[in-house]
């Protein structure tokens, strides 16, 4: 769960099941911690994410991605080069999460374009953000996360909804949530994912990365339902009861509906970025692989 400290993400694959296709098509973070003291081994900022999205879509996993790279998430015919999630060498980072909606406008502009678009141009977050806010009407529900780190110039960390305000805002030090549904809307699983993150991240402070890698999984895999959530039934209506109490859970698991890959992105105050992933293998439940990207911001 964040920005500035320690953080995770997670990136899930849904399959349609039972749903009807209006119901999901989702991504989702689960918090941001913006503005945290220093642990002893330089990391002082992370960014955290749990998404999820429809297994419908023939997608690859959550690559770190490097400016002018395409080989994205959101793979949706018609809507290649998409992704809910990526970082660039340049300090460029942004992540999406689709705003829960029972219905859909299948006509509408792909969302994962908002991230591939912000990591490939030389635009600032605010700037990218407000530019978005003027074209929000043609998406379904969004919201994104714009981001500049610099070790030089200090972080500079965005949000935007199309589901409310209308212009975007600087995140200013703190804790944040994000889900399906607007910054800081306090679902149960959401403020019970944050308290996990911060008690991971209060542990952290005399553990080896690794460690601290390894509880922000913990965190990701948790799949204790947090009922009732009448906010939760009522954004998402009649279609999201058929898998609540499998959806009211940090982790979802459930027969074909769930939680694909997990990502951990760690920046230290020297600009090393540690990418750690997560990944189901084949759509087996019992087979995942975990793999590590480094590699320092140029900025």
């Amino acid at each position: 769960m964040g920005f500035h400290h320690v953080g995770q993400a997670g990136l899930e694959l849904l399959t349609s099941g039972d749903l009807p296709a209006s119901a999901f098509q989702s991504a989702g973070i689960t918090g941001m911690s913006h503005g945290s003291q220093p642990r002893s081994d330089g990391f002082t900022r992370g960014f955290s994410c749990f998404a999820w999205n429809f297994f419908l879509l023939p997608c690859e996993e959550g690559h770190v991605c490097f400016p002018f790279r395409h080989d994205w998430l959101d793979m949706e015919e018609g809507k290649e080069g998409g992704t809910w999630l990526g970082i660039s060498t340049r300090g460029k980072l942004a992540a999406l999460t689709n705003y829960l909606q029972p219905q859909l406008d299948w006509q509408a502009r792909g969302r994962g374009e908002l991230v591939t678009h912000f990591l490939t141009t030389d635009v600032d977050s605010l700037s990218y953000l407000k530019k978005v806010s003027m074209e929000g009407h043609l998406y379904n529900g969004f919201n994104l996360i714009a981001a500049d780190l610099s070790t030089a110039k200090g972080d500079v960390i965005c949000y935007y909804g199309n589901r409310g305000e209308p212009d975007p805002i600087v995140l200013t030090p703190g804790t944040y949530g994000l889900s399906n549904a607007l910054l800081e809307t306090p679902w149960r699983k959401l403020c019970f994912g944050k308290q996990l993150f911060l008690e991971a991240v209060e542990r952290s402070q005399a553990l080896p990365k690794d460690v601290l890698i390894s509880d922000l999984l913990d965190v990701l895999n948790n799949e204790e339902a947090q009922l009732p959530d009448p906010a939760i039934e009522d954004q998402g209506g009649e279609y999201v009861q058929p898998v609540l109490s499998k959806y009211a859970a940090v982790c979802v698991r459930c027969p074909g509906y769930g939680t694909r890959t997990n990502t951990i992105i760690l920046v230290d105050a020297d600009g090393h970025v540690t990418f750690t992933e997560r990944s189901m293998m084949d759509k087996d439940l019992s087979r995942w692989e975990t793999r590590t990207y480094e590699f320092t911001l140029q900025n």
